[in-house]
């Protein structure tokens, strides 16, 4: 903003709501975010500047700012807990042994396999 009046009453001091998620530079204007913003949370703001100018008495005027906040990648993949998801079973090997011999007897008896071969 601007003021074409001179000496002390031509500066212009700028100020926001309190409860802006924008700060204001008091003697340039410029604007700051002053808290994260989210996109999830809300999308657009609406901030209205105030310029004041140094006369007396003092004089100002409003200007609406919109913010429009982007979506940014903010949030990791989560897992869900333990307890919400089925249980995993072992997958089971289906197996058919074929013996040519015809003997009857298992593979690991023949090759003297602690669990009951020769």
């Amino acid at each position: 903003a601007w003021d074409g009046d001179e000496g002390r009453s031509g500066l212009v001091g700028y100020s926001v709501p309190p409860d802006a998620p924008l700060s204001v530079g008091p003697y340039n204007g410029s604007l700051y975010t002053s808290t994260s913003l989210d996109y999830e949370a809300q999308q657009v703001h609406y901030v209205v500047v105030t310029a004041t100018d140094g006369g007396r008495p003092p004089l100002s005027a409003t200007a609406t700012v919109t913010l429009m906040v982007g979506d940014v990648s903010d949030e990791p993949p989560i897992f869900p807990q333990v307890g919400d998801v089925p249980p995993i079973f072992p997958q089971r090997e289906s197996t058919y042994c074929h013996n040519p011999m015809g003997d009857p007897s298992p593979p690991w008896r023949k090759m003297g396999d602690p669990r009951g071969g020769k």
